[in-house]
């Protein structure tokens, strides 16, 4: 799952480093008005595939090191992917094991 507001800090301390406004990127990334590099950095919004690709390049850094990804363990993972609590999961995989053993 990917933290927008942590990711915008990223960015936000991305463009610190190499000192670009916010906007000088609306213009590298050929965007009408600035609000969605704001929205990118107060963390409401992630930037598409190709604006990251861009951004990628300007900084000189993969695209993926520019979203803050949170490490969720494996049940959290499963759980989010079938739109599970963790009670639901334990049921279903206990109804799995149990076909399994018969």
């Amino acid at each position: 799952m990917i933290d927008q507001q942590r990711s915008g800090e990223l960015l936000r301390q991305l463009m610190q480093k190499h000192n670009v406004s916010v906007s000088e990127l609306q213009e590298y990334l050929c965007l009408a008005c600035p609000q969605s590099v704001y929205k990118w950095l107060n963390g409401y919004a992630i930037p598409k595939v190709e604006h990251l690709l861009a951004m990628g390049r300007l900084f000189h850094i993969r695209m993926d090191k520019m979203l803050f990804i949170q490490n969720l363990t494996c049940n959290e993972t499963i759980c989010e992917l079938f739109s599970l609590n963790e009670g639901a999961l334990r049921d279903r995989m206990i109804a799995v094991t149990d076909l399994l053993t018969v």
